[in-house]
């Protein structure tokens, strides 16, 4: 999915300042597949984009130059978020059936050029996806995974979640059973247990389902 496809194309742009102009309008109806599209040639990386909106009605928008390109990523990004990831206060992508490596090397394109051409980022994103992202499992520790972990559930579920770190943890609090059978946990919680399933439930949610569990 996604992380893999950033680790491919991090080094792929390293200067646009030489690099030829290339002019590339999108349809704001369809603005995440028509970026997604233009994005599935590597070659894009390798221009500087120069972008138009065509509106609803199908005339070409007035306005050109960076502050176009930058709605253009906000809009894409804000699409995805809404559409393509889960999560409450961070985001990780979620996998679908009709978005298979070629959809997912484009956001890659899309994360990366964003970034270098215009400094964008979706801060939405989850802290611990990022990491893998950029950095693989091994740079992720238990406590930033568990830090990235706390901000993908629900508010409703981060008190269920603070229950399971204390001292005064009770196996058998209905918060706690209501959490991890939402995570769908499938082990009876103890005090000598506890910090291994939520470690593994962070490790599920974060980790394996963006990748579908191929690391």
């Amino acid at each position: 999915m996604i992380f893999w496809s950033v680790s491919a194309v991090t080094n792929a742009v390293l200067d646009l300042t030489d690099c030829p102009t290339q002019t590339i309008s999108f349809h704001r109806a369809v603005l995440k597949d028509s970026m997604i599209e233009a994005f599935k040639n590597p070659e894009i990386l390798r221009v500087n984009l120069a972008v138009t909106f065509i509106s609803n009605s199908g005339k070409e928008e007035e306005g050109k130059g960076a502050g176009v390109f930058r709605d253009a990523l906000s809009t894409f990004w804000n699409q995805f978020i809404n559409s393509l990831s889960v999560g409450a206060q961070e985001k990780v992508p979620a996998i679908r059936h009709d978005y298979q490596r070629g959809e997912w090397e484009a956001i890659a394109r899309i994360l990366v050029y964003g970034y270098m051409k215009e400094k964008y980022f979706p801060l939405s994103l989850s802290r611990g996806f990022v990491a893998l992202c950029l950095f693989g499992e091994e740079g992720m520790g238990s406590d930033f995974l568990l830090s990235a972990f706390r901000l993908y559930i629900s508010e409703d579920e981060r008190e269920a979640f603070q229950k399971c770190l204390t001292d005064t943890f009770l196996p058998n609090d209905d918060d706690i059973l209501d959490f991890l059978s939402s995570c769908k946990c499938f082990r009876s919680p103890s005090k000598e247990n506890i910090m291994q399933i939520v470690s593994e439930l962070a490790h599920q949610e974060i980790v394996q389902k963006p990748t579908g569990g191929t690391l």
